[in-house]
C-alpha cells in the first residue's frame, strides 16, 4: 500500500468543503492546480513531479493500492480514488486549469484519534510545503485508516 499526504488548498483550507462535496462534482473530491497545464501535460511529464504522482494514483491499476491522507482543521481524512481525473475551468480562477479527482472517504477521525507523528504532519516544513508527498509510515497508517 502507498500513502500520500495531500493538501487541498493553502494549509488545507479547502479540505472540509471539497470533502463534503462543495465543489464542481457535488461529491467528495480532491483538486490540484499547477497553472494552465492539462492532464495530457501531466501524463507526458511536462509539469511538476507532484502532479504526475497525483495523476498516476488516479489510474485504475493504482487506485486500490494508494491512500491519500489529508490533515486539516482538526481532522484527518483517509481517501481512495473513486474515478478518473478530470479538467475543470473555473471562472473565478483564470490562472489555473483545475484537475479534479472524485474520492471515496475510507475514514475520517479527529486528530486525537491518530498517532501524533501523523497528526503533526503539517508542522513538518518538508511535508507541508508539498502538494503530494509519499509517506513511509506503513503500519502507523494502516492502523489509522481502520474504521
Amino acid at each position: 500500500m502507498r500513502y500520500f499526504y495531500l493538501k487541498l488548498g493553502k494549509g488545507n483550507s479547502r479540505a472540509v468543503s471539497w470533502l463534503t462535496g462543495n465543489n464542481p462534482l457535488g461529491r467528495p473530491a480532491a483538486v490540484i492546480f499547477f497553472g494552465p497545464c492539462t492532464i495530457e501535460d501531466i501524463r507526458n511529464g511536462r509539469t511538476d513531479s507532484q502532479a504526475k504522482r497525483f495523476y498516476e494514483s488516479s489510474l485504475v491499476e493504482d487506485r486500490n493500492k494508494t491512500v491519500m491522507v489529508v490533515i486539516g482543521q482538526g481532522r484527518a481524512w483517509f481517501l481512495r480514488r473513486a474515478g478518473e481525473l478530470i479538467e475543470h475551468e473555473d471562472p473565478s480562477d483564470s490562472e489555473n486549469l483545475w484537475k479534479i479527482m472524485p474520492v471515496e472517504i475510507i475514514s475520517h477521525k479527529s486528530l486525537d484519534q491518530i498517532p501524533p507523528v501523523l497528526a503533526g504532519i503539517n508542522a513538518n516544513t518538508f511535508l507541508s510545503q508539498g502538494l503530494t508527498v509519499k509517506l513511509n509510515l506503513g503500519e502507523t497508517l494502516k492502523r489509522s485508516t481502520a474504521h
